[in-house]
Parts: structure tokens; C-alpha cells; sequence
């Protein structure tokens, strides 16, 4: 009877170490699917910022494309021609200058009947 209970205690002690180490290994096990699931959510996170990226990199394309577009159809048309521009840009200085002109000589003229008239 006491090779019984001596059998029983033994095997009561047998258990609780397999409860244990069971218990070890669920918390293992709970620790690694933590880990899987904070990877998952970092994998998540880097694919919406690629998504964002690629986005933001399509975006730029088009917008590059288009100015590429515009500055091809300015080329074509020659408004792009530095010689032209350069005549062009000219042009309107001279425009301006005799504006300018024309406005001092307004000016003194009128100093000239301003002064006139004071005497």
C-alpha cells in the first residue's frame, strides 16, 4: 500500500513536471506568435508605405511626363530657340527703355512749362 502511494506521489510529481514544462512551452509558444504578430504588423505597415510610395512615384512620373510633353511641344514650335528668345527678351528692353525715354522727357517738359509759369 505505501509502494502505492509512494507510486501515486511519484506519478502525481511526474504530472506536475509535464504541467510545467507544458506551461513553459505554451508561454514559449504564446512568445513566438507575439513576435510573428508584431513582424506581421511591421510587414503590414512597410507594404502601406511602399503602397504610399509607389503612389507618390507614379504621381511624380505623370507630372514629369507632362512637363517633358510641354517642353517637347515648345521645342517643336520653337519658342525654346535661345536666339529667338534672346530677340524677343530684347525686343521688350528696348521697348521698356524707350518707354522710359519717353516718360523722362515727358517729365521735363512739364518741369520746363511748371517753370515757365512760376515766373
Amino acid at each position: 500500500m505505501e509502494n502505492k502511494i509512494q507510486n501515486l506521489k511519484n506519478q502525481i510529481e511526474f504530472i506536475k513536471g509535464k504541467n510545467t514544462q507544458s506551461l513553459s512551452d505554451i508561454e514559449n509558444k504564446k512568445q513566438t506568435l507575439d513576435k510573428l504578430k508584431a513582424e506581421s504588423e511591421q510587414k503590414r505597415s512597410l507594404l502601406r508605405k511602399e503602397e504610399t510610395l509607389t503612389q507618390t512615384v507614379e504621381e511624380l512620373k505623370k507630372k514629369v511626363e507632362e512637363k517633358l510633353e510641354i517642353v517637347e511641344q515648345l521645342e517643336s514650335s520653337g519658342a525654346l530657340d535661345e536666339e529667338l528668345s534672346n530677340e524677343v527678351l530684347s525686343k521688350q528692353l528696348k521697348e521698356k527703355d524707350d518707354m522710359i525715354e519717353s516718360i523722362k522727357q515727358e517729365i521735363m517738359e512739364k518741369q520746363q512749362e511748371l517753370k515757365e509759369l512760376t515766373r
